[in-house]
């Protein structure tokens, strides 16, 4: 038995005592025990510290029916006292829910077993759903007959919400790492491991057990899966951050890996190292991303940006002002040399010349044939 339920079970044996001896002192107005005289003030004293205390203490009896109810009660379930006593647990319980406790409770109760930590459901006075945790240990009259239940209950109900909200958002997270692209590893300086888990092997399109566990070091890391020809990157970048004397860093580091089946891949890592006050190099924490569609998009957009400039190296126009000979026609360039008209247009743009002659001219200089 750990002692964190001792502690619980010498709890509850010692409410039980001070409840008896409030139930005499009622009676008697003073009673001796132990050799010391217990009056009024010590009820008191007794009903403060159980009003004071945070949790619901109980006790049931053989027939699982409260006999004794703290004031706590109310905060918990908007029931006075007087309002338990006689009832049965389930009675407050979600039909749902009791139907799940009873064969658990009652299993426990037939071999006499202390309980704790017991989740159930119960309904408010108000109608709203309270989740409580019960701790219970069984007690024996004189004769060592069973006598029934004394426990304490906690409302968790806050503390639930919390955990189920924390797992709804750790699932997004997980549905938002896979779009992502992302997986997470951990290194563990003191034994030069990298440490990985399913989702890491799965992104390496492989398993631990295909690799045989689920670390290893950062020499065996880089001979399965860095690209080759990234080995500097990865190395330098080991070597520039345990140089470093920031006792915290954080560093992005792109290379190429390549998967079990082959794929070349790209991939985004992000790491947060720590150091000792010595400088030792003591944990480092990161994140993969795929990002070899960012990178294809990246190559694909420059690939277009030098079709662009190509394509517009090749285009020529005529733009402002030609200075044109009223004679000739003859047209002067931006070196001051005068140049036939057809010969600096095509110069100039993408523009040819197939001759041919005007009605008008035709008539002027060939009138035969006109």
């Amino acid at each position: 038995m750990d002692n964190s339920l001792k502690s619980k079970e010498m709890l509850l044996e010692e409410i039980e005592v001070l409840k008896h001896r409030i139930a005499e002192l009622e009676k008697n107005g003073t009673v001796i025990c132990d050799g010391k005289d217990f009056h009024e003030e010590d009820c008191r004293w007794f009903s403060s510290l159980v009003e004071a205390a945070g949790d619901w203490i109980w006790e049931v009896n053989a027939d699982s029916l409260y006999t004794y109810a703290s004031p706590r009660v109310k905060d918990f379930l908007g029931y006075s006292p007087e309002e338990i006593i006689g009832k049965n647990p389930f009675d407050f319980m979600q039909k749902e829910d009791a139907a799940r406790v009873l064969p658990i409770f009652t299993e426990i109760a037939d071999k006499r077993q202390t309980f704790s930590r017991l989740e159930n459901i119960n309904i408010h006075k108000d109608g709203h759903e309270v989740i409580l945790e019960t701790n219970g240990v069984p007690f024996f009259d004189k004769t060592g007959k069973y006598a029934g239940y004394r426990g304490f209950d906690r409302d968790i109900t806050e503390r639930k919400r919390m955990q189920e909200s924390l797992r709804t958002a750790q699932i997004r997270l997980s549905e938002a790492m896979d779009l992502a692209g992302i997986v997470y590893w951990d290194y563990d300086a003191q034994k030069r491991e990298f440490v990985f888990n399913d989702a890491f092997y799965e992104f390496y399109g492989t398993t631990a057990e295909k690799e045989g566990r689920y670390s290893m070091t950062g020499e065996e890391y880089a001979r399965r899966f860095i690209h080759p020809d990234d080995l500097n990157i990865f190395s330098e970048c080991i070597k520039n951050n345990l140089s470093r004397p920031d006792l915290e860093f954080t560093d992005d580091i792109e290379h190429r890996i390549i998967r079990r089946d082959g794929q070349v891949r790209h991939v985004l890592a992000r790491i947060m190292g720590f150091k000792d006050n010595a400088g030792n190099f003591i944990r480092a924490y990161g994140a993969n991303q795929d990002i070899t569609e960012q990178k294809k998009a990246e190559e694909q957009r420059e690939k277009l940006i030098v079709e662009l400039k190509d394509a517009a190296s090749q285009i020529k126009t005529l733009t402002g002002l030609l200075p044109v000979c009223s004679y000739c026609k003859k047209i002067r360039d931006d070196e001051g040399n005068w140049e036939l008209m057809e010969k600096y247009i095509r110069r100039h743009s993408e523009a040819d010349f197939s001759h041919g002659v005007c009605p008008e001219c035709l008539k002027k200089y060939f009138p035969d044939i006109g």
